[in-house]
């Protein structure tokens, strides 16, 4: 029989047992007592689903026990001295068929449940020897551990299942190659550009014992598209990372959270095979060289140079003409003022601020003046034109056809330094450097360009109406246009 323990129960009887600040009854471990040992395989399973494993994985271990009388069982040992902990245990225990409990050192009582919310108490204590004692309210019994066994240990000895179907997803990818495929395998992932590491591993044979050598190769990226290259290929075992040295085979998954267990998170390397084959250990970790460097690109016979001139291709002519253009464009940055307006334009260059008339340029000939300047694009005289290239200028509303670079166009019209480029239906025309003078120095000159003509107002021709004042009813609302 065991002992409910009351609120503010201050003296427990098994030695290694305490009070929490809540008066529940707890040790320094817990223990988790299954029937067979694939009971105690699906305890590890449900705490990896439950996410218990990760947390009291450190300095667990699994016991195989011999009562005095009756069948062996084996039991799961952990650190545990959270309430909440142990309750979550009881509880995943319970899926299992097992039994939780909690002390410390060779005594374990039944941890609390409903009808004892602070926890067991014996009245009695009973000697295992070296073994352990169990007090449940079922039985009391004492238990010799025949041997301790790490979760890492029955890890290794589990072998990967069948995992779902599902797509093929990428990620790293670990793939294990014997020598032949392997070696094709280099060069294979050299000419694809897969960044990978590869290394050799040393490992013994199921079948006469002796030492063969694989190799094993790292992608922190596997391509989707090279999939199932590594899931087909005789030789080729692809192999999906859980941690940083851990990883299963593709298409299978292992019942335990392997990325849990502190055993298997050194720098060894642990490779989970499925179809009951055994797994793999690399001692040596990670490989470190890169596929790409134990590939050397070579080409049968030496490189002939060969040499070409424009002149030996022939010569070839294309016309360019402008055409008008159907897109909407506007002028910018220049303006071609006819000759006939040319007294308008000294009217406007008057009209000019300083800075604009100081960055205008004007080129001026028997037909007409080409205007260079960022405002003059706002002139309302003269046809505006767009720039094509940095010297290269054509109305707006056209375009060359057949479309060619500005470079293309400034090497066929030869335009020297600084020359400047007018393109016309009727034909280019070319202005040097020197025949570009500023709006200021235009207007000094203007007289022998563009002479100022007085113009004459005659009053009498201009019809004079007086106003009339019309008089409209305001109606009702006077104020309604008023807001």
């Amino acid at each position: 029989m065991l002992l409910r323990v009351a609120l503010h129960q201050t003296r427990l009887n098994l030695p290694g047992l305490t009070l929490d600040a809540r008066g529940v009854v707890i040790g320094t471990h817990a223990l988790v007592v299954t029937p067979s040992l694939d009971r105690l395989v699906a305890l590890l399973a449900s705490l990896s689903d439950d996410g218990l494993l990760a947390r009291t994985a450190a300095g667990m271990a699994a016991l195989e026990l011999a009562p005095t009388e009756g069948a062996r069982a084996w039991a799961l040992r952990c650190a545990c001295d959270a309430v909440d902990l142990a309750d979550r245990l009881r509880r995943v225990a319970g899926l299992v068929m097992g039994h939780a409990f909690v002390g410390a050192g060779r005594h374990y009582v039944e941890h609390r449940d409903g009808s004892a919310p602070y926890g067991f108490d014996a009245p009695a204590t009973d000697d295992p020897g070296d073994g352990i004692a169990l007090y449940h309210r079922g039985y009391r019994r004492s238990y010799s551990v025949l041997r301790e066994v790490s979760p890492a240990r029955l890890a290794l000895a589990l072998s990967a299942r069948s995992a779902p179907p599902g797509e093929p997803r990428g990620g790293a990818r670990w793939i294990l190659a014997e020598p032949g495929p392997g070696r094709a395998l280099i060069g294979y992932l050299a000419r694809r550009d897969v960044d990978a590491r590869v290394g050799e591993v040393i490992r013994e044979a199921s079948v006469s014992g002796e030492a063969t050598r694989c190799l094993l190769f790292v992608a922190p990226s596997w391509p989707t598209r090279l999939g199932a290259l590594a899931r087909t290929t005789p030789g080729l075992t692809s192999f999906v990372p859980v941690g940083a040295s851990v990883a299963v085979e593709e298409g299978f998954t292992h019942p335990i959270a392997l990325d849990a267990l502190p055993e298997l998170t050194g720098p060894a390397l642990t490779l989970f095979r499925g179809r009951g084959a055994p797994a793999v250990r690399v001692e040596d970790g990670l490989p470190t060289v890169s596929v790409a460097s134990l590939v050397r690109p070579t080409m049968t016979g030496a490189p002939a140079r060969l040499g070409s001139s424009p002149s030996s291709l022939g010569a070839a002519t294309l016309e360019v003409r402008l055409v008008p253009s159907a897109r909407a464009s506007r002028g910018g940055g220049a303006s071609w003022v006819p000759a006939s307006e040319l007294e308008l334009l000294r009217r406007l260059l008057y009209l000019l601020g300083r800075r604009a008339l100081s960055e205008a340029r004007l080129a001026l000939t028997a037909e007409g003046a080409l205007v260079l300047s960022g405002a003059a694009a706002s002139l309302p005289i003269g046809a505006p034109l767009r720039a094509i290239g940095d010297r290269i200028f054509a109305p707006a509303g056209f375009d060359v056809s057949p479309a060619i670079s500005a470079t293309a166009l400034a090497e066929a019209l030869q335009l020297g330094a600084g020359d400047v480029a007018l393109l016309r239906p009727g034909g280019a025309a070319l202005f040097a450097p020197d025949a570009f003078v500023s709006a200021e120095a235009a207007l000094v000159a203007g007289p022998r360009w563009a002479p100022l003509r007085a113009m004459s107002l005659d009053l009498a021709q201009i019809e004079l109406t007086a106003p009339r004042l019309v008089n409209e009813d305001v109606g009702g609302h006077p104020l309604r246009d008023l807001t």
